[in-house]
């Protein structure tokens, strides 16, 4: 209850804050859904990296070398550009 306390205005019966809310959440999903695919390729690409990084720690074997991460994602794109346009 009190962390919505910051967006809804003070006064308001419990339905309406609800209301309120449900507003609120509707405006922001509105504002979110355009950015969505960018988004997702953002977490895509972060979750990606640490899936290398962890999971295959001889590709990142040495002092934080990050060089091995790198060249596995920049090759897994050029091998998904070449699918796409090769077809």
């Amino acid at each position: 209850m009190q962390s919505e306390a910051r967006f809804v205005p003070s006064g308001l019966s419990a339905r309406r804050r609800c209301a309120f809310l449900r507003r609120l959440t509707f405006l922001a999903a509105r504002q979110v859904i355009p950015a969505m695919p960018r988004l997702l390729s953002f977490s895509a690409g972060a979750i990606l990296y640490e899936v290398v990084d962890e999971l295959i720690p001889e590709i990142s074997s040495g002092e934080h070398s990050n060089i091995g991460v790198v060249f596995f994602t920049v090759s897994l794109s050029l091998m998904m550009v070449l699918d796409t346009v090769l077809g």
